[in-house]
């Protein structure tokens, strides 16, 4: 691991770069945050022409990249390249991060409490560990208590119709919780959809796993990601439905605030909805808060929860969900995502003040940008735009005078959809592919397409392989996906043939490897959904990266 990013030494999970060194300086800290003079990053034969360092004042896409020139089809006016990040004054619009004596940067954004319900009994990041590095699957039959599955299952060419039994499940009753602590009368309880429930137990487990108490009355933020409305939809379905409390209950608006309500939080309540990438939103709301001195600090949330067939009908009538109900993420037999229930919350404060406060440190988020997909004709809507992709990555790191060069591990938003996936995986391969293995990921084939709460889930994959210095194992993988082409979701004429680039030395692991020898502890995560509103954020163990991209038929 580069010296620059050897932050201290780790104990059950928390980082020991505490307030007695915060002021030794790092063996290699000019490298951080700020812009490498000269460095350039070229990769096999040559192809990436990006400056990886803001060199002449520009946002370092000097000239569109090989990938670039061939798949944008109009995305490039004049020799430029639209999506270069770019803003009036040729720059890249943000000026370079402060560097502290420590070697960290006054940006950098530290994750300091977890709360966590996924499929698979996981209640835990110790859970979620080993779930994943014993190759669990939480893949099930649509649990009774939800809808009965069989009076909708039915041939895909029948309108209505699902076209799997099978999704991730949370192994809860939704009917159970403790109110005690809680100011909501019976009846209020009573129309609550289930997601504010489980928002508000996963919520105060982030601020218990921080160290905070002192959190009644204080200014923190609260941004929840979220994108089906299951519990509206079916308290709508009955139109003399007047229960009283019935709009606080079933609206998705009221996620943050009931949060922010409960908990007296008199930060900024924003709930997100962008598709796949609400969470990874969200994130970006909130650090932009804190950077911006709304609040110091900040709860993220997300929350799927599946009750109706509604939703599933739907995504089953566009393409979407796999018939088998496995997300086989990169594998060339892959048909679609199976649909998946997440609830998560992460609280997040600077690093500085982290340091200062004694929170535990489970990581730290050293950048986070956001772009949109556009629409330049070339793609119909909800397709991905890898170019846009690879833009914004280069963008983000650029931003925090980060090299690509120095990440192997990227956790990709890989829902194992036909199209989404060689997008995806050409994009990752321009930015990070070259002489080096790097090694993708997608935690989808074990807990299934979390959609608006995915990106939080994609995140704590990505703590925990950090804390314990493991590349966590991909399932349902055998044989790769050599390309993918179809002439109803893309007008491929327009655009490369997109394949995945093994030869840019992706790798995809089948079993726990230990970190590499000399590799820089980073993780990069990629997330993207329906829609185009894409955000990518870098960090690693002391210091994480995460991308998010929310477009794509790749799902929601």
């Amino acid at each position: 691991m580069p010296p620059s990013e050897s932050h201290g030494t780790w104990q059950n999970g928390y980082s020991h770069a505490n307030r007695a060194t915060a002021n030794e300086p790092t063996t290699h800290a000019s490298s951080k945050g700020q812009p490498i003079n000269g460095s350039s990053n070229t990769y096999v034969n040559g192809t990436n022409d990006f400056i990886d360092a803001h060199l002449n004042g520009t946002n370092g896409f000097t000239e569109p990249s090989d990938f670039a020139i061939s798949a944008s089809s109009g995305a490039n006016v004049n020799g430029t390249n639209r999506f270069s990040g770019a803003r009036a004054n040729g720059t890249n619009g943000s000026s370079s991060p402060r560097i502290e004596s420590n070697g960290f940067s006054n940006t950098d954004i530290a994750i300091c409490g977890i709360g966590v319900r996924l499929p698979g009994r996981i209640r835990s990041p110790s859970d979620l560990f080993d779930f994943l590095v014993n190759k669990g699957d939480a893949r099930s039959v649509v649990p009774e208590d939800r809808y009965n599955v069989e009076a909708f299952f039915g041939p895909p060419d029948k309108p209505g119709t699902l076209m799997t039994k099978y999704g991730y499940y949370l192994d809860l009753d939704l009917s159970k919780f403790d109110a005690s602590m809680f100011r909501m009368s019976n009846a209020e309880i009573a129309t609550v959809d289930p997601s504010q429930r489980l928002l508000l137990e996963v919520t105060r487990e982030a601020f218990e796993s921080a160290g905070e108490t002192d959190f009644r009355g204080r200014n923190i933020g609260t941004f929840v990601g979220n994108f089906t409305e299951d519990w509206q939809d079916l308290q709508n379905v009955d139109l003399l439905n007047f229960a009283p409390y019935q709009m606080i209950g079933k609206s998705d608006f009221a996620l943050s605030n009931r949060l922010a309500y409960e908990y007296d939080l008199l930060g900024p309540s924003v709930s997100v909805k962008t598709a796949c990438s609400a969470t990874a939103q969200a994130v970006h709301a909130a650090i932009l808060a804190i950077h911006n001195r709304s609040c110091p600090s900040a709860i993220v949330a997300g929350a799927n929860v599946i009750i109706t067939p509604r939703t599933s009908i739907s995504m089953s009538a566009l393409g979407l969900l796999a018939p088998d109900g496995n997300c086989k993420t990169f594998d060339a037999d892959a048909n679609g995502f199976a649909r998946g229930e997440s609830v998560c919350a992460m609280y997040l404060k600077p690093l500085q003040d982290a340091i200062r406060d004694g929170n535990p440190i489970r990581a730290v988020i050293r950048a986070c940008d956001s772009n949109a997909d556009g629409g330049d004709g070339s793609r119909t809507f909800g397709t991905p735009n890898a170019v846009a992709q690879e833009a914004l990555i280069r963008q983000t790191y650029a931003s925090a005078g980060l090299n690509l060069a120095d990440t192997k591990i990227v956790e990709l938003h890989g829902t194992g959809t036909v199209v989404g996936d060689p997008l995806e995986t050409a994009a990752i391969a321009q930015c990070f592919g070259g002489d080096e293995k790097v090694y993708i990921g997608s935690v989808k084939p074990n807990l299934g397409h979390g959609e608006g709460g995915s990106a939080l889930t994609s995140i704590l994959k990505t703590v925990v392989a950090l804390e314990n210095k493991t590349i966590l194992p991909n399932i349902k993988f055998e044989k790769p996906n050599p390309k993918s082409k179809s002439h109803v979701i893309v007008r491929w004429e327009r655009l490369m043939p997109f394949s995945v680039r093994w030869d840019r030395n992706l790798h995809v692991p089948v079993d726990p490897l230990p970190w590499p020898e000399q590799t820089c502890e980073r993780i990069s995560i990629n997330s993207f959904g329906l829609g185009g509103s894409n955000v990518h954020v870098s960090s690693l163990k002391t210091c994480l990266a995460f991308a998010t991209h929310s477009n794509s038929i790749d799902g929601p």
